[in-house]
């Protein structure tokens, strides 16, 4: 039997980040106030901690989703009354994406919820270990942040001829 390469360790941490984001979003749903979807809540994180309104399509570019999609999203978020549609002062054609107060509240929640569920997990990496993790893996996102802005994504079934 023919012995199999073994792969770059570039490679290998690329699946265990996928492996550990599938299993960490499996987790964190659970930990989510009920009804509330990963991506909803992902809207209202945004929106509360980065302390700002966005259109529609600010939001969409910054998931990297299809506006179609992130509308679907936001009208969720709107009936349950965690985000709200405001005039855009530059231009009174456009609405900014803007949460609530009940928005806020439920966002917390959730960061409260996620913190008790790593606190379960957190025993056997240290604050120092978690902070380099942070820093690397942030060093890895903005470059593949960069890297999908200069290159040819898939295109989005709304935007196929």
């Amino acid at each position: 039997m023919a012995e199999t390469p073994e792969d770059p360790i570039a490679v290998k941490a690329f699946m265990e980040v996928s492996i550990v984001a599938h299993l960490s979003d499996l987790l964190f749903a659970r930990q989510l106030p009920t009804g509330l979807t990963t991506a909803q809540f992902g809207v209202l994180n945004r929106l509360a901690r980065l302390d700002l309104s966005e259109t529609l399509s600010e939001v969409a570019s910054a998931f990297r989703v299809a506006p179609a999609t992130m509308s679907s999203t936001v009208d969720k978020l709107r009936r349950k009354g965690l985000v709200e549609l405001l005039p855009c002062p530059q231009d009174g054609r456009r609405k900014r994406l803007a949460i609530t107060p009940a928005g806020r509240r439920v966002r917390d929640e959730g960061i409260a919820a996620q913190v008790d569920l790593v606190a379960q997990f957190g025993n056997f990496v240290s604050d120092d270990e978690w902070q380099t993790l942070n820093a690397v893996l942030n060093q890895i996102r903005l470059q593949l942040e960069e890297a999908t802005g200069t290159i040819e994504l898939a295109p989005t079934p709304d935007k196929q001829a």
